[in-house]
């Protein structure tokens, strides 16, 4: 199955635009040779992990999707958004993604102790600047050589604390963040304040 297919199936239910959506498959495709499976930090209705599910088809990867479950824990400081918004039930998602091979991970980042590794690819999309602090630390390392980190919230005006993680984590080492603008400037300045990129990724090229 190819990126448009795909799409076409998940796109009425993403909160993605096709632009980080074709993306993210691109970064996906670059890495089906490298070793491990995948992981998504943040699931929401289920269409990004259906795009990294058939991206990865024939590889023998497994998806490792962590969520609550019952949306947002808490909201940063300088972050907006409410106890529970994104809320997308375990049960509905069991039936979208059924017949992938996925395992759910239900609960927040903090709580666990040992998280699946290597990994090939690790998509972070959980919006808030405590779950990104949460989950850098545990996921960059089980990234193996030549896998590829995606952080859809990095540069997203209704997030700043993301990219705050972000840079005070890599910052002061080895590892380039490259930013990608979205592609449609009007419309992500509408849903998301000023910014700078919509989408970081981080290569661990050695």
């Amino acid at each position: 199955m190819g990126f448009r297919e795909a799409w076409g199936f998940v796109a009425s239910r993403s909160a993605m635009t096709e632009f980080r959506a074709e993306r993210l498959w691109w970064h996906a495709e670059a890495v089906r040779h490298v070793p491990g499976d995948v992981a998504e930090i943040g699931v929401y209705s289920g269409a990004s992990a259906y795009l990294l599910a058939k991206a990865f088809e024939g590889t023998g990867k497994r998806l490792h999707l962590f969520d609550t479950f019952a949306g947002f824990p808490a909201i940063g400081a300088h972050e907006t958004g409410e106890f529970g918004e994104l809320a997308w039930s375990l049960d509905e998602l069991r039936v979208f993604l059924d017949g992938l091979p996925i395992t759910f991970w239900s609960g927040r980042i903090e709580d666990y102790q040992e998280t699946p590794g290597p990994l090939a690819l690790v998509h972070v999309d959980c919006d808030l600047e405590s779950c990104y602090r949460a989950a850098l630390p545990k996921f960059w390392p089980a990234i193996a050589p030549g896998g590829v980190l995606v952080l859809d919230d990095y540069g997203f005006g209704r997030w700043p604390g993301a990219s705050a993680a972000v840079h005070e984590y890599f910052d002061g080492t080895p590892w380039r963040i490259e930013g990608m603008r979205g592609d449609n400037w009007d419309a992500e300045v509408k849903r998301g304040g000023d910014w700078s990129f919509v989408q970081g990724i981080v290569r661990k090229c050695r």
